[in-house]
C-alpha cells in the first residue's frame, strides 16, 4: 500500500502542466519503474520518505529543496535519467499529468448529483454536527483531522484534474485499465 500511495502521490506535485511529450504507454511504463527506483532510494532517507508519505500536502519546491538537503536528490536524479527524465521536475510533472488525467476521467464517470463539491460539503457537515452533538473534544479532533485529511486530498484531486489536458483525458479513458495494472500496488 505504502507503495501505492507513494507512487500516486508523487504523481501529484506539478501546478502547472505543460505537456512536451503526449503520454503514452512506454512513458507511463518508465514512470512506473522509475517511481519504483524512487521508493527504494526514498527508504533510505528518512527525510524523503517522510516527504513521500505527505506529498498531497507539500509543494514541490519544498519536496526538491528537502532532497537536495538530504543527499538523496543526485541518486534520484540519476535513477529518473536513466528512464530519460531530464530532471526531479520533469519527473514529477509527468506524474502529475497521469493523475490529473486519471482523477479527470473518474469524475467524469460520475454523476452529475454526485459531485466532489457535494461530497466535501457532506463532510463540512458532519463536523458541524459532530461538534453539535457534543462529541469529545479527544475523539471530535480526531475525526476532524481525519475528514480535514480527506478533504485536503480531494481538493488536491480537484485542482489536479482541472490542470488536466484533454489528450492526456483522451489517452487515460482509452487506457484506463492497462494504467491501474501497470501503477504499484504495495
Amino acid at each position: 500500500m505504502k507503495k501505492l500511495i507513494t507512487g500516486l502521490c508523487i504523481l501529484l506535485f506539478s501546478i502547472s502542466v505543460h505537456a512536451d511529450q503526449a503520454l503514452s504507454k512506454s512513458l507511463i511504463k518508465k514512470y512506473v519503474a522509475s517511481t519504483e527506483e524512487v521508493d527504494m532510494l526514498a527508504e533510505k532517507y528518512p527525510v524523503v520518505n517522510q516527504q513521500l508519505e505527505d506529498l498531497m500536502t507539500l509543494d514541490k519546491k519544498e519536496v526538491i529543496t528537502s532532497m537536495k538537503s538530504s543527499g538523496a536528490y543526485s541518486k534520484i536524479q540519476s535513477a529518473i535519467a536513466s528512464y530519460g527524465f531530464n530532471d526531479v521536475e520533469a519527473y514529477l510533472d509527468i506524474g502529475y499529468r497521469i493523475m490529473g488525467a486519471v482523477y479527470k476521467s473518474q469524475l467524469q464517470q460520475m454523476p452529475d448529483s454526485a459531485s466532489l463539491d457535494t461530497y466535501v460539503e457532506q463532510m463540512r457537515q458532519q463536523i458541524d454536527a459532530m461538534k453539535e452533538r457534543g462529541m469529545p473534544k479527544e475523539a471530535l479532533a480526531e475525526m476532524e483531522a481525519s475528514i480535514e485529511e480527506q478533504l485536503s486530498s480531494m481538493e488536491f484531486m480537484k485542482k489536479a484534474a482541472a490542470s488536466a489536458s484533454e489528450e492526456d483525458v483522451k489517452f487515460v479513458n482509452e487506457n484506463m485499465a492497462w494504467i491501474m495494472s501497470v501503477m504499484p500496488a504495495e
